[in-house]
């Protein structure tokens, strides 16, 4: 059986599954609120502070870093060679702080609702 196959049915299960878990608990929160719901309050307190201490941290970096690298093909002055500055060891290249200050702007959006 073809991989993607394999794929495409754990992804419509999984869909499923949770279109199940919505129509039984409709309240805001998500996987937290199914976690903890369905098996203790403890599994859905632990849930949610790894997704925001660890998952979530990643992912918002990688996509900052992304946006950042690829935004230096329409803006030549953002590039790993460009260092901004430099404190001992460590040098902040205008990628880097195109990729900070995505992430400090976007969270100040999300702020605002």
């Amino acid at each position: 059986m073809k991989v993607w196959l394999i794929t495409c049915i754990i992804t419509i299960i999984g869909a499923l599954s949770y279109g199940e878990l919505t129509a039984m608990m409709p309240n805001v929160g998500g996987q937290y609120v199914y976690l903890r719901e369905s098996y203790d309050p403890l599994i859905g307190f632990l849930f949610g502070w790894t997704t925001f201490i660890l998952i979530q941290c990643g992912s918002i970096a990688e996509v900052a870093v992304a946006f950042a690298k690829f935004s230096g093909v329409l803006f030549l002055w953002i590039s790993e060679k460009n260092i901004l500055t430099e404190i001992g060891a460590l040098k902040i290249n205008s990628t880097q702080m195109v990729g900070m200050v995505l992430i400090v702007f976007l969270t100040w959006l999300n702020t605002r609702g």
